[in-house]
């Protein structure tokens, strides 16, 4: 097992200064980019927002997302699929395991 950065974690101000709460993240290629240049062995990155959004995800989408990965010695080493809903509301069961059904076939992409 490999331990990576979150690459949403990283923002755009300079590693010296202090962060602010409205501070822009990094895109996913630049984060990828830091976390190579940290020397990180893997990223670790959501699937439910951001350049990953399961939702919005081509299997072309997948490459290029895995390319951009492997082109800085990176592997994967996690992806957070938390739809941000539990399984607690009897009700959106039907459609979290619908959601999670569909981020393991992304991962099924880049794997």
């Amino acid at each position: 097992m490999k331990i990576g950065v979150m690459v949403e974690s990283f923002k755009a101000s300079s590693i010296d200064s202090i962060v602010a709460s409205n501070d822009p993240m990094l895109t996913f290629k630049e984060g990828v980019k830091k976390a190579a240049q940290l020397g990180a062995a893997g990223i670790q990155a959501y699937a439910t927002f951001g350049a990953l959004k399961f939702d919005e995800m081509t299997s072309a989408k997948a490459k290029e997302v895995l390319d951009i990965v492997k082109s800085q010695g990176l592997i994967f080493s996690a992806i957070c699929g938390d739809c941000g809903r539990g399984f607690m509301n009897k009700e959106k069961n039907a459609q979290t395991v619908e959601d999670s059904k569909r981020i393991l076939d992304f991962v099924l992409m880049i794997e």
